[in-house]
């Protein structure tokens, strides 16, 4: 029997040790400013951490996006993360992967909202407006995602051609930074690598690497988060891609490292000594696209490679050959009828989610969104429609602890999941699913190893 001690009779003496973070400049190897491509990725931008101890979760990539005036209004995704097309994080002694997400904009698109807490989410910074200069835009840094913050259900803020007003007011996801017809766009741009959500770049643990690390940063391409259009109070109206490439410059790593010495040299003593091993999630990001049908189907075969064990497949369908204003939207669509599966058994549901009726919200995906950015079921249908498999028990996505052992065992045996859809109008997706795998993160003497 464990014995409890009211506060006021607990009279014992207690001392705090406190973390206390240095955050360090670290400037890319090279060039600290790129040219996009409207089409295409470009980098990667290399970012050198040496040996020291930090925190990943806290740490920030910085960097000013620019994008010039035209006889049309600037539309950039209010997803920041969208911007980067690809983010690697790897041992440059040993070669070990700790991170290695590809579509970045599809990725962020289902992940970081669904994985971001409300209270995390409720103190982001954002922008009313768009700077006309960079001077202008230092004042009002944005980060990954930001609120809404207004009543009138703006396009500035609500993005799609439907108006989540009556949804969630204040509270639902800006989906796009607008400018004025004629107006240069610029933004000040500080994204958390904690929006790197259900990754090691969202670890909060404070960690030593004897030789040094490399995070390299690919940028995407225009037509994955920014477009034009003829007036800032539609994304649909004339809406085309961006006719000259987008400025990045002032880019930077804000490296959150340990300054309190006690906790330092115990974390680098123990690495030193005897080792650290730290189960880790590690996201892939798998597409497949899909011709017209009313009934859409694949399948993905769970294996060792992605790790010892599955936490989660997290699913959503992106329109297929639609204009740039698309590129990111993922709302429910046609999607009827689906359900999903492991070796042919349904995963939760025997008789699949009816969409029509909202089961896909309320039976299959409300528990992982609790205490998310995704606060209703408005938001949820019309602008961040998501499919989350979980092996990690009936929580919010946004309170699973990558860290502790979990999820479904690959390591025997390789398990097949699958997704079947019945669509309501013959369309065609580019669906995507990202599937999280967990890793061991080993730090010795001799450098990172995982496995």
């Amino acid at each position: 029997m464990t014995q409890v001690i009211s506060p006021e009779l607990d009279l014992t003496e207690k001392i705090n040790n406190h973390s206390q973070l240095l955050f360090r400049q670290i400037s890319p190897q090279g060039a600290n400013s790129v040219t996009t491509s409207i089409t295409s990725s470009v980098g990667p931008t290399e970012f050198i951490i040496p040996p020291s101890v930090f925190r990943l979760d806290r740490s920030r990539i910085n960097f000013t996006l620019q994008c010039g005036s035209t006889a049309k209004a600037n539309f950039i995704n209010g997803n920041l993360c969208s911007s980067i097309s690809r983010i690697t994080l790897y041992d440059s002694a040993t070669n070990a992967l700790w991170a290695d997400i590809s579509n970045v904009n599809l990725y962020s698109a289902l992940v970081t909202p669904a994985g971001t807490s409300f209270d995390e989410f409720s103190t982001k910074s954002y922008a009313l407006t768009t700077g006309s200069t960079a001077a202008a835009a230092l004042a009002n840094s944005v980060e990954d995602i930001s609120k809404s913050n207004t009543s009138n259900g703006s396009v500035n803020d609500n993005g799609l051609d439907t108006d989540l007003t009556p949804y969630n007011p204040y509270f639902g996801r800006k989906q796009f930074y607008v400018t004025a017809v004629s107006t240069d766009t610029f933004l000040d741009v500080s994204i958390p690598l904690s929006a790197f959500k259900m990754s090691i770049l969202a670890s909060e643990k404070m960690m030593y690497s004897p030789s040094n690390l490399t995070l390299q940063v690919y940028w995407g391409a225009n037509n994955n988060y920014t477009f034009k259009a003829t007036a800032v109070g539609s994304p649909v109206t004339g809406a085309e891609s961006q006719t000259a490439p987008v400025a990045l410059t002032n880019i930077s790593l804000s490296l959150a490292t340990e300054q309190n010495l006690k906790i330092s040299s115990q974390i680098i003593n123990q690495v030193m000594s005897q080792g650290i091993t730290l189960p880790f999630a590690y996201p892939t990001v798998t597409l497949q696209s899909l011709s017209a049908s009313t009934a859409h189907s694949y399948q993905l075969q769970a294996t060792r490679a992605y790790g010892n064990s599955i936490l989660a497949f997290i699913t959503g369908a992106f329109q297929s050959g639609g204009t740039v204003n698309t590129n990111t939207v993922h709302i429910r669509g046609e999607i009827s009828l689906y359900n999903t599966f492991i070796n042919s058994q349904p995963l939760k549901y025997s008789a699949g989610f009816n969409a029509l009726a909202s089961q896909d919200f309320y039976l299959g995906n409300r528990e992982y969104l609790k205490k998310s950015v995704v606060q209703s079921l408005g938001e949820y249908v019309n602008a961040e429609w998501v499919h989350i498999d979980s092996f990690f028990g009936e929580k919010p996505l946004c309170e699973v602890d990558q860290h502790a052992r979990d999820g479904l065992d690959v390591t025997t045996e390789s398990k097949t999941w699958q997704i079947q859809a019945n669509l309501a109008n013959a369309t065609a997706y580019r669906w995507t699913t990202i599937i999280i795998g967990q890793k061991v993160l080993m730090l010795t003497a001799s450098g990172s190893q995982v496995m």
